[in-house]
């Protein structure tokens, strides 16, 4: 339910004493009612009305039971300010915004101003304000939305702050798949986080600790290739073979099951998934892919599911998105079967909408539960368009490698004019970062049209793969992965990064999205 917000003359703030907060007025104010909406922890089963307090990194509001309202005061400890309290009364309705001391940190608040509070919500913020017809005492539901952006009638107390939306001097437009240029959004969305096999470059690839680990540390996606077992289970594992970061070559009981296989035209030997159950596969440990990362986590943890992926995300405490690739689909429907003729992107699709990850792009559905579909295979893609409407996005490879099911050559996927057809299925491409800017001897070249063509075509650019270490690093960048992210974001105008750095990433967006954010005139009734 939307409320109207006013904001009257309020009385010295010396009009009243300031009133201590003892660990007795933190546990009550803890017990609190919660806010309302599916992302809301359980109420309290206390019938009593305790003291509700709201606290941010300047200002507390603690409203008596006669009063819906309450004073400014400025508080002790940690989320003491040298400024004097703002000179006025807020007059809020429960239902509009309502938060405690335990479910709002000192840190969640960066907008001093309530009408255009804004509270940050893991990777990035959401500005929750009420427009001129809520400041009138129009209650208006469909007001509530992201600052900066018209994606559907998302009411406060339904929805948590999301994780990705911030005004931006770097950030581009995201259209729907399939709309004009003239219908095009104008909405300025942070670039997207996307953990690449999630922390991979901390923790080995694949594995719930370093998803966990990409969660933690601000991932807006975290990234996963699926798979499938010998029996028919969706796994999550980039090689189709097993050697290079599991520990199958010291596993004696497996020597025999060593394999060759075309894949992608290429002869591969080696052990792979597909002549394994799941229950063979959750036995082996995995270990970091390069030798010059962390080791100390090698062989601690096991494969993952696709079902333990999606779980992940969804116990996560704020909403983080999923993005899935279908991996080697032509190699896994050649070698894996399942009943009633049901090939790979069946399964995939089939497990994707019994977690409920469904709806168009910025649909109130996606939002919820926010999935990307990625592949390498065009086909696979035009396939499932026909089984789910979530968004998609085409994988490109190197100049050199071409399409696995269609045999295309980059040029021709790349060309305007199979960008104008696919882009009926898809809303994006990601293509490896270095077709962007193509290196000479290590330094950037001139950048290629790619990201301006498909801007032109309302289709967002999903680069792969950022990393910090030197080795991936071109000369320009001198040795700094800060750099690298300025330059794509900034200069390039990517609308996304793959990144096998989380954290570095996170931390770049949160230091620079001061420097960068517009400023939002207050709507409200001056003081």
């Amino acid at each position: 339910m939307a409320a109207a917000a006013s904001f009257l003359a309020a009385p010295s703030p010396l009009a009243r004493p300031r009133p201590r907060h003892s660990l007795r007025h933190l546990a009550r104010a803890a017990a609190a009612r919660p806010p309302a909406g599916p992302f809301a922890p359980p109420a309290s089963p206390s019938p009593r009305r305790p003291l509700r307090t709201w606290r941010c990194a300047t200002w507390r509001r603690a409203p008596s039971p006669r009063l819906r309202g309450g004073r400014w005061r400025p508080p002790r400890g940690p989320w003491s300010s040298r400024s004097p309290p703002p000179p006025r009364y807020v007059d809020l309705d429960d239902d509009l915004m309502w938060f405690d001391f335990i479910h709002l940190r000192a840190t969640d608040l960066i907008s001093s101003c309530f009408c255009c509070a804004t509270l940050r919500g893991g990777g990035g913020v959401l500005t929750m304000g009420k427009q001129k017809a809520a400041m009138a005492g129009k209650p208006d539901p469909k007001n509530t939305r992201h600052a900066l952006g018209d994606i559907g009638n998302i009411e406060a107390n339904n929805q948590r702050a999301p994780w990705a939306t911030l005004p931006t001097s770097s950030t581009s437009s995201r259209p729907k798949a399939g709309c004009k240029p003239q219908e095009a959004a104008t909405t300025d969305i942070r670039p997207y986080n996307i953990a690449h096999r999630g922390s991979n470059g901390e923790i080995p690839e694949e594995t719930a600790a370093t998803y966990l680990r990409a969660i933690e540390e601000g991932a807006d996606f975290i990234e996963t290739d699926i798979l499938a077992s010998k029996d028919g289970h969706l796994i999550c594992s980039h090689d189709v073979i097993l050697d290079t970061t599991t520990d199958i070559a010291n596993r004696t009981e497996f020597t025999g099951r060593k394999r060759t296989y075309d894949v992608q035209g290429v002869k591969l030997t080696g052990w792979f998934i597909v002549d394994f159950t799941l229950r063979e596969l959750k036995s082996l440990r995995v270990k970091q892919r390069y030798n010059f990362r962390d080791q100390q986590y090698n062989w601690k943890y096991n494969i993952l599911t696709f079902d333990e992926f999606i779980l992940i995300a969804l116990h996560a405490d704020r909403v983080v998105g999923i993005y899935p690739e279908i991996k080697n689909p032509i190699f896994i429907n050649q070698h894996v079967k399942w009943s009633r003729g049901k090939k790979f992107e069946d399964k995939f699709v089939e497990t994707l909408l019994k977690y409920g990850y469904k709806g168009e792009y910025m649909s109130k559905d996606w939002l919820k539960k926010p999935p990307f579909i990625l592949s390498f295979a065009p086909t696979s893609l035009i396939y499932i368009s026909n089984m789910t409407n979530a968004p998609k996005l085409l994988l490109i490879y190197p100049t050199t490698v071409p399409t696995e099911d269609t045999n295309q050559s980059y040029y021709e996927i790349t060309s305007n004019g199979y960008l104008a057809f696919i882009r009926k299925y898809v809303i994006g491409i990601g293509p490896w970062k270095d077709t962007i800017i193509p290196p000479n001897n290590n330094h950037l070249g001139p950048a290629t049209d790619l990201v301006a063509r498909a801007h032109t075509l309302n289709l967002q650019v999903h680069p792969y793969t950022f990393r910090n270490e030197n080795s991936f690093l071109h000369f320009n960048f001198h040795q700094d992965p800060y750099a690298e992210y300025e330059y794509s974001l900034r200069e390039i105008g990517v609308d996304a990064l793959f990144t096998d750095f989380t954290g570095s990433l996170h931390k770049y967006q949160e230091w620079t999205a001061p420097h960068q954010r517009k400023e939002k005139k207050c709507t409200g009734t001056p003081a």
